[in-house]
């Protein structure tokens, strides 16, 4: 049931974040961390709409919102945003590109300005089936070459979404999941080719089919990979979405792994307009130039506490500021490698190489975050450890992302420690790592 529950407000979220684009121009979803945030100051909606696009391969290339457009199931299977350029008749005719003309037509489409396709929120509940399949964690995907296992991840979410959500992909192809009887041979076969090019519905090794029925058994508490803040270029042949990817489970806060592309193909003659392609997700983020810190804890026994741990990438490496008692009123101030995209801030908070460091030192509760521009979020923490945690362990129950309301313009980030709690030995607030994305 966890899983069900997952993947109904992952989908929701998704249309709900398209559908605020599109009525109000803001591109990405609210603010909210692993703890409760709330906005402090009134938030420049009409920012990201001034920001123009980058290419794929730079950081900030998949960071913003997608102004993605109106429309939804009525408007599916157009294909074509207005203004476009037709198709090309040779590319129409079906070539069908490799991962590397994949990627190359990524970096081409990332270049030019981005687009409002009708069928805007199809597509991106197509790109979720993907990220919740977890599809792209370890390599790059040509959807029509997927092998029996991914073939298989990828129906089951496909299931679950159009069984457990009010799913757009499932209204448009006219097809339903039943969890006892399952989903009749032919429809599964039109459902999945929609989506991704299926030809041939062979069962994967938990499937089976049972009087003329596909029958996919639907896991549970199983985690997913979200994509956000999504931006959509297009031509006349192919869409990209592209945006930060995250990790999420059930026992653990958000992640960020980088960014993912997800290209498709556009179909004339398709109900949904158009069929997923390949997918990637760069392993990316957004360098970091300097690090300043209003105090920090003078070195001791070898170790040093300076803010520059906070993008070191070592977990047993901590800032740990330098005032009396837990260190409210003391900030980090993280200078970017110029003006970026920034879509949000990941902050891994305590002491986190073992245990008893993290137990005996003190641990942020609130922070201010100031993005810029007036983009300013105050979140809450609300993380937890065990005694037999490892440091990774440790890092993800306390790993907390903030967001600003849509993605800002911006060269300097603020970070004001607003409440913090004394360790079991020491006052001193300590953090791990800082990162921006």
């Amino acid at each position: 049931m966890k899983k069900k529950i997952a993947l109904m407000l992952a989908a929701s979220a998704c249309c709900m974040q398209l559908a605020a684009c599109t009525s109000s121009g803001a591109q990405g979803t609210d603010g909210n961390a692993g703890g409760t945030q709330q906005e402090t100051q009134e938030q420049q909606g009409e920012q990201a709409e001034d920001e123009g696009s980058t290419p794929a391969g730079n950081a900030s290339a998949g960071e913003g919102g997608a102004d993605a457009g109106e429309g939804g199931a009525d408007a599916a299977g157009s294909g074509n945003a207005g203004g476009e350029t037709k198709p090309d008749p040779a590319e129409a005719e079906g070539t069908k590109l490799t991962a590397a003309q994949c990627r190359e037509k990524i970096e081409e489409l990332a270049a030019t300005e981005e687009v409002e396709p009708e069928d805007a929120l199809l597509l991106a509940e197509m790109a979720s089936f993907v990220t919740y399949a977890r599809l792209l964690d370890e390599q790059d995907v040509l959807f029509a070459e997927m092998d029996d296992n991914d073939r298989e991840r990828l129906r089951g979410v496909i299931l679950s979404c159009i069984t457990w959500t009010e799913s757009l992909v499932g209204r448009v192809v006219g097809v339903k999941y039943d969890v006892d009887a399952g989903i009749p041979a032919e429809d599964a076969l039109k459902l999945f080719g929609e989506v991704y090019g299926e030809t041939e519905l062979v069962p994967g090794a938990h499937e089976r089919f049972e009087n003329g029925c596909l029958i996919h058994p639907f896991g549970d508490g199983e985690p997913v990979d979200m994509i956000e803040r999504l931006r959509v270029y297009g031509d006349g042949s192919y869409y990209l979405l592209t945006g930060p990817m995250l990790y999420e489970s059930n026992g653990e806060g958000e992640c960020f792994l980088g960014y993912a592309d997800i290209l498709f193909e556009k179909k004339e003659d398709s109900l949904l307009g158009a069929t997923l392609l390949y997918g990637r997700c760069r392993d990316e983020k957004i360098e970091i130039a300097a690090v300043e810190t209003s105090s920090e804890l003078a070195p001791a026994s070898g170790k040093t506490y300076s803010g520059k741990n906070l993008t070191d990438g070592d977990l047993s490496t901590v800032w740990a500021e330098g005032a009396k008692g837990t260190g409210v009123g003391e900030s980090v101030t993280l200078r970017l490698a110029g003006t970026q995209l920034v879509s949000g801030l990941q902050i891994v908070n305590g002491y986190t190489a073992d245990y008893g460091l993290f137990h005996d030192n003190g641990l942020l509760k609130e922070v201010r975050v100031d993005f810029g521009n007036g983009n300013v979020v105050v979140g809450q923490f609300d993380g937890y450890a065990g005694e037999n945690f490892s440091s990774e362990d440790l890092a993800g129950g306390n790993r907390f992302i903030f967001r600003p309301d849509v993605p800002v313009m911006t060269d300097t980030i603020v970070v004001t420690i607003t409440e913090a709690e004394a360790g079991a030995k020491y006052e001193d607030t300590c953090v791990s790592e800082m990162l921006v994305y």
